[in-house]
């Protein structure tokens, strides 16, 4: 269940844009940690998100109730008093600084928002707040004042406080940047035992090393790209997700805006069926995310390759094990697929301009102008820049592909500018460069013979590697291609 939704959210000061057209979900306790320099807008985000600023553009949303929104005129909304206080009952913050009450004692500070703004039971709220001080490692400091506490524990104080409020979101704004580094890891040692407490944190941090332990998500946020890391420990499938989503973050990525995943799993190379379902699965997932909006559509999958060259047959042999359907529901209807609602499914292998005499891009065009579907998705065989990644990563994005791009063979794009319709591609890296197996094995490229420039390499095994990878992309297309509940 999200707990908290913010779409397409912007925010500036004096007319410079600090935040660009975010989106960010959190899920029911679920940690996520945002990273990245000073001055990409972490910190503001946040702030945003507790609506300690006000957002100018966009939506924030609690629980499934709208809390902010913009309207029609692009004006922001904001619910009634009533409904805001009801509101951010459902989430605590720690601040940079403490932001502790100097004249209130320690037991003060966290029990007076419970009984004077909850209406809470005193002696319930005292006793939930000794739990705490105990939890926090405090227990002796109940009646202590900040002035008489250290900076690491004024800190732990505010996260009792926090944590007082019963949130079922909790926001950390660096929660360690006020303090000495021998006062760092006992907070964050605190923080981490809360993960116990199953309660959804968000944590502004530039500790990096402990956001990559505690998280299940790690988003990295500057000049306008978001990098978000997800592991999946069961699976062993890591997900790394790049959203450009200004022109200075298209400049600075040299790719255009949009989203980019990749999925690395690292047995992906073996011929375990099992797990191969498995990244089936997440990957049909993701595609669902990158398709958008769940609804029956004219879905065309172009396999770009050439069939009779094996690393780069995976489009044309994923095309062949896909199951199509367009020819059959426009003779028959969508009765004949058992399901009232349903994609209409078409393929085609175009080819290599040396067996058609033509662009890749002119034969997708015209299909894509006599055929009028809504959606293309392409597939292609990669070159990869590391023998870590041969095989064993799958990479997606909607903004399209260049194809040929990865062995210096540069041929027209396939983009929604060019076609006129969205454009989804996957690619899989099935050879990798001869300079890239010098450069993982030295650390650099010095002493490579000239003959090896431009000379590419697969793996022996890669004929079974080929149709096992194209069994997985078409299992995971099929099953992205099912509207629920027509299954």
């Amino acid at each position: 269940m999200k707990l908290m939704e913010m779409n397409h959210v912007g925010k500036a000061f004096d007319g410079v844009p600090v935040i660009r057209d975010i989106s960010l979900s959190v899920e029911e306790g679920e940690i996520v940690s945002i990273i990245g320099p000073s001055g990409s807008g972490k910190s503001t985000l946040l702030r945003c998100a507790t609506m300690l600023e006000t957002m100018d553009s966009g939506e924030l949303i609690y629980m499934g109730e709208k809390a902010a929104w913009s309207d029609e005129t692009g004006k922001m909304t904001f619910a009634s008093k009533r409904d805001l206080k009801r509101i951010r009952e459902n989430y605590g913050l720690v601040f940079q600084n403490f932001n502790l009450f100097p004249h209130f004692s320690v037991m003060k500070n966290i029990t007076d928002a419970p009984i004077a703004v909850q209406k809470r039971d005193k002696e319930e709220v005292y006793r939930t707040g000794r739990e705490l001080l105990k939890k926090m490692g405090l227990e002796d400091k109940e009646n202590a004042y900040p002035c008489q506490l250290s900076g690491g524990q004024c800190q732990r104080v505010a996260i009792a406080r926090a944590l007082a409020l019963n949130p079922k979101i909790l926001f950390f704004d660096e929660p360690t940047s006020a303090l000495d580094p021998e006062l760092t890891g006992e907070v964050l040692k605190v923080i981490k035992s809360l993960a116990d407490l199953d309660i959804a944190m968000v944590i502004v941090t530039h500790e990096m090393a402990f956001a990559r332990d505690i998280s299940d998500r790690v988003i990295f946020m500057a000049d306008g790209v978001i990098v978000e890391e997800e592991y999946d420990e069961k699976r062993d499938i890591r997900l790394t997700r790049v959203q450009i989503v200004s022109e200075r973050g298209a400049r600075e990525m040299g790719k255009p805006m949009g989203n980019y995943l990749t999925l690395e799993a690292p047995g992906m190379a073996a011929p375990d069926e099992d797990y191969h379902r498995e990244i089936s699965k997440a990957l049909a997932f993701y595609l669902r995310e990158l398709m958008g909006e769940e609804k029956e559509r004219s879905i065309l999958v172009a396999g770009l390759g050439n069939r009779d060259v094996t690393p780069d047959a995976l489009g044309p042999k994923t095309v062949s094990n896909l199951l199509i359907t367009r020819h059959l529901i426009k003779e028959y209807g969508k009765k004949v697929m058992g399901a009232e609602k349903v994609n209409m499914v078409s393929g085609i292998v175009p080819g290599v301009m040396a067996q058609t005499g033509m662009e890749t891009s002119e034969i997708i065009r015209g299909i894509v102008e006599q055929t009028g579907p809504d959606l293309l998705i392409v597939i292609d065989a990669l070159a990869a820049r590391s023998t870590k990644r041969l095989s064993r990563t799958i990479q997606l994005t909607d903004t399209g592909i260049q194809p040929g791009s990865g062995v210096g063979n540069h041929r027209n794009c396939l983009t929604e500018e060019s076609l006129g319709i969205p454009v989804i591609a996957i690619g899989v890296p099935t050879v990798v460069e001869a300079a890239a197996i010098i450069y993982d094995s030295e650390g650099n490229c010095e002493k490579m013979p000239p003959h090896l420039n431009g000379m590419f390499v697969t793996p022996k095994n890669i004929d079974e590697t080929i149709k096992q990878l194209s069994f997985t992309l078409s299992e995971a297309l099929n099953m992205a291609f099912e509207i629920a509940g027509e299954a």
